[in-house]
Parts: structure tokens; sequence; C-alpha cells
């Protein structure tokens, strides 16, 4: 082998991308929780999150057969050389979870109403390399996983509910995730290969409120930074009165300001303001004069304060001209406490200014009605005015109202299903029950078990269990052959599921049933 050795340390880095020829799809690899799956086993949420922090590098396979034009499940076939038979494995690499792979857990209603759990990844498919492969891309397939063999732990128990042992695993690490075909349920029900577990239209409506969202908070930045701040409806009260008593009462008890002569607040009130329905107070701190909101309810019964102080963001900052200043807050308590409560002229007038015949001070001139409407109207904004927001408006109502008749569809096709799953409830029933008679040559009492669970198991489940009750009584299926005739020696087999007349080996069918219970 030729030897070269760099020449320096300096090395040209190109910037890289996925490749074009590659497919990104979601998995959704088994669910967690208490019950037992298919293959009676149980896999705990801990124990899926210990497996799923391992799926990054981890090789999705199958075997493709082009007859049927799909996948078809774990494939092996049996090889004979020399006197011995090894198992051996024919699936093939069809992608990868990438290194960089998102790892999540998510909620799905499988179609049999079940809500489950499930550890989901992503992964890419070569669809390039290998054509066949896109119908995963297309259409979605089952998925199965493959456990290492060396990495399981667990502990056999029964299940409180059927009697059955099951196995829960302790630990385990994924060794493969395989493509199975749609006539190969994997042992989870719902675990797939799709692009997307979710509608489209979901998205699209999830995308457009994102950019709704976005589009409103560009405006009021706009109108804020570009014009004269906002200002909410502003409480016009005077230092003194009920609500602010109340809510300085309140400031004084919760936030107490310390070295301080008089009780007072580490809060000053700026302004009490009113934003829709919810009314709020926005309070100033002493020492680095940041801005909060504290949102409240005020009614006949009392004051209710949400205890969730809010740092003021840039659309809440009032007016300059604030209802308050420190000054007179301090100027207020302080006079208050040290000179006792004077009589209400002095709680409404604390700077003894004139008043004029209705009692109103003259520190504020009334605005005419005429300047009220001016004002309001230059300071006034609408997000209908903007072109942008009228059409995404229009874009989410239109899809509203497709989701809605989504939604009505749904429900009609949800209808359809029961009957349709009750008519194949009770078109397999039909068939496991010819499976049971076909086994005539076992008694009532070796059937027993099968009659009794005909709904949980399944077809494959039911003759796998009465051949093994067959092998155990040594019933013998061999047809006489002619003298002299020993026929066809076969040397090679398959371990897929056995056809019509499929005259096999005795050993060739423990080995069938063997690698049906490692398969997961």
């Amino acid at each position: 082998m030729h030897i070269s050795v760099p020449k320096d340390n300096i090395m040209e880095y190109v910037a890289t991308e996925i490749s074009p020829y590659v497919s990104l799809v979601k998995i959704k690899v088994c669910y967690v929780g208490q019950d037992p799956n298919r293959n009676r086993t149980i896999i705990t949420k801990e124990v899926a999150t210990q497996m799923g922090s391992k799926l990054p590098g981890c090789p999705i396979v199958g075997y493709y057969n082009e007859n049927d034009g799909d996948f078809e499940e774990h494939n092996r076939i049996i090889e004979i050389s020399g006197g011995q038979y090894r198992v051996v494995d024919t699936t093939k690499p069809y992608g990868f979870v990438a290194p960089d792979a998102k790892v999540w857990f998510q909620t799905f209603t499988d179609d049999d109403g079940v809500e489950r759990e499930y550890l989901c990844t992503e992964g890419y498919i070569w669809t390039g390399a290998y054509p066949e492969s896109q119908r995963v891309v297309e259409n979605g397939n089952n998925q199965s996983m493959e456990l290492n063999a060396d990495s399981i732990n667990g502990t056999w128990t029964n299940d409180f509910n059927s009697g059955k042992k099951i196995f829960i695993y302790s630990e385990a690490l994924i060794e493969k995730l395989c493509l199975l075909g749609e006539n190969f349920e994997p042992c989870f029900e719902g675990a797939q290969v799709k692009t997307e577990f979710s509608l489209q239209l979901n998205q699209e409506m999830e995308q457009l409120k994102a950019a709704m969202f976005a589009l409103m908070n560009e405006v009021k930045d706009a109108l804020n930074k570009g014009g004269p701040k906002v200002e909410f409806t502003t409480f016009m009260v005077e230092i003194g009165d009920t609500l602010w008593s109340a809510l300085y009462s309140y400031l004084e008890a919760t936030y107490p300001r310390e070295n301080c002569d008089y009780p007072c607040s580490k809060y000053g009130i700026r302004g009490i303001f009113e934003e829709g329905t919810q009314k709020f107070v926005i309070v100033q701190d002493r020492n680095d004069n940041k801005l909060f909101r504290l949102n409240f309810v005020y009614t006949e019964v009392g004051l209710t304060v949400d205890s969730n102080m809010q740092e003021v963001v840039q659309s809440y900052i009032p007016v300059e001209n604030y209802a308050f200043s420190l000054e007179d807050n301090d100027n207020y308590k302080k006079k208050d406490d040290t000179e006792g409560k004077t009589g209400e002229d002095d709680k409404n007038n604390p700077d003894n200014t004139p008043k004029d015949d209705k009692g109103n001070g003259d520190k504020e001139k009334p605005e005419d009605d005429d300047d009220k409407k001016k004002s309001k109207k230059k300071d006034s904004y609408s997000l209908e005015e903007i072109p942008e927001y009228v059409e995404l408006q229009n874009k989410y109502s239109e899809l509203e109202s497709k989701y809605s008749a989504l939604e009505q569809t749904n429900t009609a096709l949800t209808t359809e299903i029961t009957s349709l799953r009750e008519f194949k409830q009770t078109a397999e029933r039909e068939s496991k029950q010819a499976m049971i008679d076909s086994f005539f040559m076992l008694s009532d009492e070796d059937k027993k078990d099968c009659v009794e669970n005909i709904d949980k198991y399944s077809l494959e489940d039911i003759e796998s269990k009465l051949s093994v009750i067959c092998f155990r009584n040594k019933v013998s299926f061999a047809e006489s052959k002619p003298e002299g005739d020993p026929g066809v020696i076969p040397t090679g087999f398959s371990c897929n599921q056995p056809e019509q007349n499929d005259d096999v080996p005795e050993w060739v069918k423990m080995v069938r049933s063997n690698q049906n219970k490692e398969e997961f």
C-alpha cells in the first residue's frame, strides 16, 4: 500500500451542505409507558430516554421486494455450509440517523383510538442512490427497531390484566431502524417513517400565526420609535384618592423601603393605565429608575394585585408627563404621616391650589372636546391601515375556514372508520377461527388459550402457538413418497412466513419461531 506524508499542516476547508440526493424524514421509533406492546414488552420513558441519547448515527435498513413494490420486514435466510447452518441478515442500509439529529417525545392518537407517547427522531434516506426508497418519502412506511442483544437487560413479570408474562426493559441500545412494508405491522402500532407527522394545513396556520405576530411587533416598534410614544388610557386619579391609596398601601406593605423616616415603598407610582379591559399601574424603582408593570383588579370588594411584576418593554413606556412625580408621592406620604390626616379638601388638594366654583383645582386646565378628539386622533394607530396585516388576516380567515371544513370531514371519516374497524375485526375473527379449526388434530384443551384470546392474538400468533403445540405433541405432517424416491433435499431455507404446503424440517420451524420472539 502506498504511503503519502502531508507536506505541511495547512488545510483548506470547503463549505458543506447536505447532499441533494438524500431526503429528510421523521421517525416514530417506539412508544413508552406502562402498557405492554404486541411483543409483550414494556419500555419506560426513562429507558427510552437512554436509548434516544444513542440514536444518532444509527442505520436505517430494509428489505425491498421488487415483485410487491414495497419493503418486507426483518428479513433473514438460513445458509447451510459444511454441515452447519447460520442465519444471514439480507436487509441493507437505506439511510441513517444524522449525528446532529433531534430526538424528542411527542404524543399521538393512533388509529385504534389510543393516545400514546412516542420516542421520535429524524433521519436521512438515500433516495438518489436507491430509487425504490422514494416510496418512503411519498407514502410513508411502518418501522420496527432492532435492539443490540448484548445491551439488553430487564426483568420478567406477570401482566396484571392478562396474567401473561411480560418483559420490562431496564436498559437497551437500538442497533438498527428497519423499514417495514404496509402488510407488515410493527410491534409498536404507530411506529412509522414519514416526511411529516402533522397536517400541512396545521403547519401553514402556525406559520401564518407566527408571521402575523412578528408583523404586529414590528408595527408597535415602528410606532414607538419613529413617532410619539403610545399612551394607554390614563386614569386621572389624584394623590390621596381611594385607588391611589390602595395601590400605595399595597406597595408599602409588599415592597417596603429600607432606612426611611416614614412608611414608604421602594417603588413609586408613575401612572395608572388601562389596556383593553386590563388595568395596570406603572411603578419606578427608586434605586435604578427601572420601570415595572403591575396588573390589578379594582372593584367594590377591594383591590386585587397580580404579584407577577413585569419589567416594562418599550411599548409600555408611558408618556413623559407622568401622572405623578416621585417627589409628590413622598411629600404627600410624609405630610400625611407626620401631621396626621387632614380634611377631604387637603386630600384632594395637597398643594393648596385655588379651586374654582366646582371644587376643581386650576393646576390642570381642562381641555375642550375638540382638543381631546384631535389629540386622540393624532395618537391613535390602527393595524387595519397596514396592507400586509390585512392580507395576512384574510389568509388566516381563509385557512380557518378550510380547517373547519377539514374537521367536519375528519368527523365523517372517523364515523366511517369505526364501522370499517368493526367489519375488519369480524373478518379477522373469522380468519383466526378458521386457523384454529385447521388444527383439527389438536384437542379442545390444546386450543383453549387461542380460543379465549382470539381477539388479543394475531393470526400469526395463533398459528405459531398451535404449531409449537403440534411439535411438542409430535404430530407428523410428512407425506408418503414412492419407495426409492428420496425427494429433493433442500440446502437453503427462508425465515419468512411459510408459503402454503411449505414442507420444511421441524428444526427450521423452531428457528422461525425463535426468530419471531427476538424481533421488535
